[in-house]
C-alpha cells in the first residue's frame, strides 16, 4: 500500500489554477448564480407591483452578490473562506418579505418616504 494521500482535489488552496479551466469555472459560476440572485427580486417586485423599481431591485441583488463573493474569496480583513463561494439572495425569505410588503404598501401608498 502507498503512504501516498489523495484527496480527490485537483487544485490546492494556494495554487493557481490554469487560465482556460478558472475561465470556465468562473463562467460556471456565474450562470449557476444568476437565476438565483435575480428571481427573488423579480418575484418580489412583481408580486408587490413595483415594475419600475425592478431594474433597481436587481441591480442591487447583483452589487450585493459581488460584495459578497468578493469578501468570501479574497478573504479580506480574515472574513471569507478563500475559495469560490457565490454569494447571492435567497428564497427562504420571500414569504416574510412579500407579506411584509403588503402589509406596509397600503399604509405608505402615494407618500414620500
Amino acid at each position: 500500500m502507498s503512504d501516498e494521500h489523495h484527496s480527490g482535489l485537483l487544485y490546492g488552496l494556494e495554487q493557481r489554477i490554469p487560465p482556460l479551466p478558472a475561465f470556465f469555472s468562473a463562467l460556471q459560476h456565474v450562470l449557476a448564480g444568476l437565476v438565483g440572485i435575480i428571481t427573488p427580486p423579480l418575484i418580489i417586485g412583481a408580486t408587490l407591483g413595483l415594475g419600475d423599481w425592478l431594474p433597481y431591485l436587481i441591480s442591487m441583488s447583483l452589487l450585493a452578490s459581488g460584495i459578497g463573493t468578493f469578501l468570501q474569496s479574497n478573504r479580506v480583513w480574515g472574513i471569507g473562506a478563500g475559495m469560490i463561494c457565490m454569494q447571492g439572495t435567497s428564497f427562504a425569505f420571500l414569504g416574510v418579505t412579500v407579506a411584509g410588503g403588503m402589509w406596509v404598501k397600503p399604509r405608505v401608498a402615494g407618500r414620500r418616504i
